[in-house]
């Protein structure tokens, strides 16, 4: 029989942090993720932004905007993790806003969503990472 006041060996110590850093690992990975879901919403919301002023535009002008300096946005996301642009091939009828991660910023290891659009009909994509 064992000692109650003898304490803990040291297998159980070696289980505990085993199984402490297999948590520790999986709860990384979980969380890392969550982020670049997170920081997305710097990307759609900038695109959002340009979609309803490319409105504006349109309706002061009869044209859309040909890039995101005539519209008065500066050329980056918010949090500067998307670099905004805008393509038109033909003023008049449309427009597709596009945000392509900046590699150097912290968003760059997101390899699912470099790049989020949205064009004049209101169609975003890719929409899974819409969500």
């Amino acid at each position: 029989m064992r000692d109650p006041d003898a304490g803990f060996s040291l297998i159980e110590l070696l289980i505990v942090v085993a199984l402490l850093s297999i948590i520790v690992t999986l709860s990384v990975g979980s969380y890392g993720r969550a982020v670049q879901r997170a920081n997305r919403t710097d990307a759609t919301r900038a695109l959002l932004r340009i979609a309803v002023t490319q409105e504006h535009f349109y309706i002061e002008t009869d044209r859309y905007a040909q890039s995101v300096e005539e519209l008065g946005i500066a050329d980056t996301s918010e949090r500067g993790f998307y670099g905004l642009s805008i393509k038109t091939d033909d003023a008049v009828r449309g427009f597709r806003a596009r945000a392509r991660i900046v590699p150097e910023r912290r968003q760059g290891s997101d390899r699912d969503c470099t790049l989020l659009t949205i064009d004049a009909t209101g169609a975003r994509e890719p929409a899974n990472c819409w969500r």
